[in-house]
């Protein structure tokens, strides 16, 4: 016996994709129930026309570094909100992570959430798990991240910018190690 699972979500932020390969993906994920398409703020009018009442856009923002300043992410969400998302992925600075420089993620993603909540979108942190662990694999890390996203009430997070290349067995055991409550959603 087989156990299908759906894919809920498409991604495209390829810079090479034409119009043609947009709206084929597109249908594809709506003959195939995803749930919704996350795409590169370019792309965002074009996957709106396309995408139906069952799914959600997301826009893919300021990835995979998290390099911009946070007036520059804030103006990409109200962007994002005119375009028709419902959803922002926003790659938090890597570098502040790497670092474990709590305060400045703490004010990036205070200032992020309130952007979202004030233009009806979800927030939804970009961090490379593997930038929490520079030196080595003690615990304070993770126990700060996740005590950090549910005093902002952020239920939901991205585990890889998608960089690097993917060890899913790494991604699910630290998904695992942070979850602090089983609310929080968790994208590998």
């Amino acid at each position: 016996e087989f156990l299908m699972i759906k894919p809920l979500e498409l991604l495209l932020v390829d810079p090479n994709v034409t119009g043609n390969t947009i709206q084929q993906n597109c249908f594809y994920a709506s003959q195939n129930e995803f749930e919704i398409i996350s795409c590169s703020p370019v792309y965002a009018t074009q996957v709106a026309s396309y995408i139906t009442s069952n799914q959600k856009m997301a826009v893919v923002i300021d990835s995979p570094y998290g390099a911009q300043s946070i007036p520059i992410k804030l103006h990409m969400i109200l962007e994002s909100a005119k375009k028709g998302a419902l959803l922002v992925d926003v790659c938090i600075n890597q570098n502040d992570l790497f670092n474990r420089n709590w305060r400045k993620i703490k004010e990036e993603l205070k200032a992020l959430d309130s952007s979202c909540k004030a233009n009806g979108l979800e927030l939804r942190p970009i961090m490379e798990y593997r930038s929490m662990f520079p030196s080595n694999d003690d615990d304070k890390p993770t126990t700060e991240l996740a005590k950090l996203l549910e005093d902002l009430s952020i239920y939901s997070l991205i585990l890889s910018t998608g960089y690097l290349p993917e060890e899913w067995d790494d991604a699910l055991l630290f998904a695992r190690f942070i979850n602090l409550s089983s609310s929080w959603l968790f994208h590998i």
